[in-house]
């Protein structure tokens, strides 16, 4: 028999049932909204969002500021972090690239080249593990191995992966289940989260781990 358990409607307010392996499985997936029915949940998904104020840490100088959820928000202090920041990522790109005729010294690590390509797109996840003190970091190889993990969280020995389209294919299936065989052998627990491709992650992908430790637990062993 089915466990149900009470939650409340996110668009009307309405309490409902619904099955506990079904909110588990939701929460994991980092989805925290519920509806008593699909128009409820149309309605809710087809409302403009307003913006809100949240707090950011500046890539250039990491002091906080505040911004807004806006997709054209600001994404450093001032004017003049923004400037260093984008001047930055451009030339150490560029240097990774022709380091070889001006020395080891301007060569990039992968690790680091990686960091700097894909940090728009985990903007909003900084927010959130900082302001959680949560250690953890971007495109990093686990215990100096082969793999690049987009997100390992120390603080719960957590691998994840956030996997777009392309991870649907034969081939890089393979390679993931690869990557989930590494991390298991030294310790640590890969969770991978379906994403869309090209766009800013959001920190809800993370609540599942972040703030419902049992529940994903759970959901992890009995996967």
């Amino acid at each position: 028999m089915r466990t149900m358990v009470d939650v409340r409607c996110s668009e009307c307010g309405t309490i409902t049932q619904k099955p506990l392996s079904e909110i588990t499985r939701q929460i994991a997936k980092g989805r925290h909204d519920f509806f008593c029915n699909l128009s409820c949940a149309a309605t809710f998904t087809n409302k403009p969002r307003k913006s809100v104020v949240i707090s950011k840490v500046c890539p250039n100088c990491g002091s906080t500021f505040e911004s807004t959820t806006h997709n054209k928000a600001a994404n450093f202090c001032s004017p003049s972090c923004a400037s260093k920041g984008s001047f930055t990522a451009r030339r150490l790109a560029g240097n990774a690239k022709g380091g070889r005729a001006t020395g080891p010294k301007n060569l990039i690590p992968t690790d680091e080249t990686l960091r700097l390509r894909e940090a728009w797109k985990y903007e909003r996840l900084t927010t959130l593990l900082n302001a959680n003190k949560v250690e953890y970091q971007f495109e990093s190889r686990l215990n100096n191995g082969h793999y690049v993990f987009d997100l390992l969280l120390y603080t719960f020995k957590i691998a994840v992966e956030f996997d777009g389209k392309d991870h649907l294919s034969p081939a890089q299936q393979a390679l993931d289940a690869a990557k989930d065989t590494f991390a298991y052998h030294e310790g640590w627990t890969v969770q991978r989260i379906p994403v869309k491709s090209a766009t800013v992650i959001p920190p809800e992908t993370l609540y599942g781990i972040l703030f419902y430790r049992d529940v994903f637990d759970n959901v992890h062993e009995g996967a």
